[in-house]
């Protein structure tokens, strides 16, 4: 299916185009139960391309609570944070993102610095990289 590979690849370049911004991976090594996990020598910090997104989410708890019996409901609110990469900007990457890796958005200066959580590859190759926040110091 090349014709479509190459559609699949323009579409990709348009997306980056319009709404990619520049994007520092900082690798790190697996985080351990005392460590935090520190730089990955292997592999080196590297800037490229990608589509931030940040996106409100409303969570429910149920349950009873303790003694009265009485049916509650909680509900949690939050964001899901996502970081989409095209196939060749994780090309130009040269190595696979991992959990625990550090991303920056060097152009958001309000925004805090992130933490790969899972990678996951779509069919058309892109990858979409779950991220939390960092605390702040």
């Amino acid at each position: 299916m090349p014709v479509f590979d190459d559609l699949d690849d323009e579409m990709q370049d348009a997306l980056d185009d319009a709404y990619g911004e520049r994007v520092r991976i900082e690798p790190r090594g697996s985080a351990g139960w005392r460590t935090g996990g520190g730089i990955d020598a292997e592999r080196p910090i590297r800037e490229i391309v990608g589509r931030y997104r940040s996106k409100p989410m409303t969570s429910e708890l149920e349950g009873n609570r303790e003694g009265s019996r009485f049916q509650s409901m909680t509900r949690i609110a939050g964001n899901t944070l996502s970081l989409r990469i095209s196939p060749l900007q994780a090309t130009a990457l040269g190595y696979a993102l991992a959990a625990n890796d550090r991303v920056v958005l060097p152009e958001r200066i309000d925004q805090p610095a992130f933490t790969v959580v899972r990678v996951g590859p779509r069919d058309s190759g892109e990858l979409t990289i779950e991220l939390t926040t960092e605390a702040s110091a």
